[in-house]
């Protein structure tokens, strides 16, 4: 379970949007079975080891004096240019609730910044892969 399907599982668990589920995700109505769990977190994984490439890539061009706060940068840059345009075309595409779709954006614009900071703080001011 994730916080996520805690505050949204209204959404997810209503008739009128079975449709619009993957069928890893939902095969049958009710809770996800393991393997959408297990995918969940190899894609987790992949996407923070991209995160993380992409900071060791770009990272040194947010100048702040802390690593927390140029890492902080960092993700609320990735929420700003990859979530927001994202969440925008959902919205014109998928025909799902305004406030599930909200909630993912202000999901995302947390963990994003917490990631970021968090990956500030272990990877330094120090970027092998960027540019001098």
């Amino acid at each position: 379970w994730s916080f996520d399907f805690l505050i949204n599982r209204h959404y997810y668990l209503d008739p009128a949007y079975a449709g619009v589920w993957s069928t890893l995700m939902m095969p049958v109505p009710g809770s996800p079975p393991l393997e959408f769990y297990l995918a969940s977190k190899a894609v987790s994984l992949i996407v923070g080891v991209l995160f993380v490439f992409g900071y060791r890539w770009i990272g040194h061009a947010f100048h702040e004096d802390s690593q927390l706060a140029q890492g902080s940068l960092y993700g609320l840059f990735i929420w700003l240019f990859g979530i927001v345009p994202a969440l925008l075309a959902m919205i014109l595409f998928i025909r799902l609730p305004l406030g599930l779709i909200g909630s993912w954006g202000v999901e995302q614009l947390i963990i994003l910044v917490i990631a970021g900071a968090l990956t500030g703080r272990l990877m330094g001011k120090r970027h092998p892969l960027a540019v001098a």
